[in-house]
């Protein structure tokens, strides 16, 4: 209607908060969108028929108010089958065009998601692997539950050795 605020604005107060305070807390971010996903502007958003994918992409930390394992708690109370995709730079030291994305790539693994490196020139592939875990959910990239002996670690694939595969210690996952 005329007296709808334009979709440029709802979008900058919900990225900028008051004062900015949404800078760099993308996980803020999407959870005011999920929240507000039965009302509003984004009601209809979220079908128990579909799967939520968050994409996130930031050259800096994630730095929402609260640790990003409260805010994908927080997440997943909207939308259980949420996942992220974090393009964010490399931990754990980022590239020269990007800080690490300490707490995206935690919360993209954590939920079933993928990181991609925003450090990368080409992501062109980015798209397909994105898609990819739309419709399989992820394939490539398996948290652990605790710190292995990285020299003890195997690969099983239907009780098959899968070579391949390698252990990411900052992430914690094969």
């Amino acid at each position: 209607t005329g007296s709808s605020p334009s979709p440029q604005s709802l979008f900058a107060q919900q990225v900028h908060g008051r004062n900015g305070q949404y800078t760099e807390a993308g996980l803020t971010i999407a959870n005011n969108a999920l929240a507000s996903a039965s009302a509003g502007c984004n009601a209809g958003f979220l079908r128990e028929d579909s799967k939520t994918m968050l994409v996130l992409v930031s050259d800096e930390p994630e730095q929402s108010p609260q640790p990003w394992n409260q805010m994908m708690t927080q997440i997943h109370g909207y939308a259980p089958n949420a996942s992220v995709t974090a393009i964010v730079g490399d931990l754990p030291y980022g590239c020269s065009t990007a800080d690490p994305g300490f707490g995206y790539v935690e919360a993209a693994l954590d939920s079933g998601g993928i990181f991609l490196s925003i450090c990368s020139p080409e992501w062109g592939d980015y798209f397909e692997s994105i898609a990819t875990l739309a419709a399989t959910g992820r394939t490539d990239t398996f948290s652990l539950s605790s710190r292995p002996d990285p020299t003890s670690l195997r690969v099983t694939v239907n009780e098959q050795p899968a070579t391949g595969w390698h252990y990411e210690e900052s992430l914690n996952a094969v």
